[in-house]
């Protein structure tokens, strides 16, 4: 063999090495975040009813991961601060829901073939 030859097959095999090194992190990576995944689950499954539990996996989760996520940091809180004393309905995750992302109620009225309204506005007109 000649001495570019070797060369060559040094380069190839350290980029070889730090391919597998690259591998193996990221196993490791998703390993950690399974296992972080299944410990979130339990947690969220003693403290929420089951209808709470299947609307936070269903309807949250997929739809709003960083809401999802910022969810179980404020039960985390509450529970740490011995706040929660009960398992969480679903209404009760809805409100921890609509406040974290600033909703509202958003029930609308539409009388026959007008636009639609805002309860709230409705409401108001009636005073």
């Amino acid at each position: 063999m000649s001495d570019d030859e070797q060369k060559l097959e040094r380069l190839r095999l350290k980029r070889m090495a730090q391919m597998m090194k690259r591998i193996d992190s990221q196993k490791k990576k998703e390993a950690l975040e399974h296992q972080k995944f299944d410990k979130t689950g339990q947690f969220l499954k003693v403290l929420m009813q089951p209808s709470a539990l299947n609307y936070y996996k269903t309807q949250i989760v997929p739809q709003r991961p960083r809401i999802a996520k910022r969810i179980v940091e404020v039960l985390q809180y509450l529970v740490s601060n011995n706040v929660l004393h009960s398992r969480l309905t679903q209404e009760e995750l809805i409100l921890i829901d609509r406040k974290l992302t600033g909703g509202g109620p958003s029930i609308k009225i539409k009388r026959s073939g007008k636009e639609y309204t805002d309860i709230a506005s409705e409401l108001r007109k009636g005073k």
